[in-house]
């Protein structure tokens, strides 16, 4: 727990304590986890956190394909 941002300690161990929750990220994708199942009131700062990861690597991978794009656009030309 040491290498989590203090902020986040607590609605983490919330978190880890929920059983309900618990049974659902073992059960579905992580994205489909925390845009579902986790409440925003409840865990504010983990949502957000959630958020800002999820979009890096969803805009991540959005330049990845706009590139693989361009390098068959000129492949063809």
């Amino acid at each position: 727990m040491d290498s989590v941002a203090i902020h986040l300690q607590m609605e983490l161990i919330d978190l880890q304590c929920n059983t309900d929750l618990k049974a659902e990220f073992s059960e579905v994708a992580i994205v489909k986890f925390y845009q579902r199942y986790v409440p925003a009131d409840k865990f504010p700062k983990l949502i957000h956190y959630a958020r800002v990861i999820i979009a890096l690597f969803e805009s991540t991978y959005l330049c990845e394909q706009l590139f693989r794009k361009l390098i068959f656009a000129e492949q063809d030309a």
